[in-house]
């Protein structure tokens, strides 16, 4: 971690009381499986239906995903019900899950959304970060398969 991010990270935690989470690191195990046996790349993406960039990118996310080879997992925070609206508008034929925020930084240690893992076909992390277009999305698991 750089210098100025540890010098943030303190100063927003003194000042807050706040506890920020630290993203699962390179080579440990993901806490969850992808479906379709071992791929290269298998991607584990994170958005909340309250976060603005988001929405935005959700509505991106359907042309790209279909072309994609790799296994895909979508966790979304919000209701269920909500979640469910959306796969069926959306047609995700891909596993996605609603869940709660304390899953969310507790189980899979996502420091804010909208974030992605990827993740290798052994089931450890290979890398993970924001993703806040489709073309940030394009750009990190392009280098994932260049590692």
């Amino acid at each position: 971690m750089g210098a100025f991010q540890q010098l943030f990270k303190s100063i927003q935690t003194k000042q807050s009381g706040l506890v920020l989470t630290e993203p699962i690191p390179a080579g440990q195990p993901f806490p969850a499986v992808f479906e379709g046996g071992k791929r290269e790349i298998n991607l584990a993406l994170f958005l909340s239906l309250t976060c603005r960039e988001c929405v935005y990118l959700l509505s991106d996310l359907p042309p790209f995903l279909k072309g994609y080879s790799g296994g895909i997992r979508m966790y979304m925070k919000g209701r269920e019900e909500e979640v469910r609206q959306l796969i069926e508008y959306y047609e995700f034929e891909f596993p996605v899950s609603a869940i709660k925020e304390e899953e969310m930084t507790g189980v899979y240690r996502v420091p804010s959304t909208p974030y992605l893992y990827a993740v290798n076909g052994e089931g450890d992390v290979v890398g993970s970060g924001n993703v806040h277009n489709v073309e940030e999305l394009k750009e990190r698991i392009s280098s994932y398969f260049h590692l």
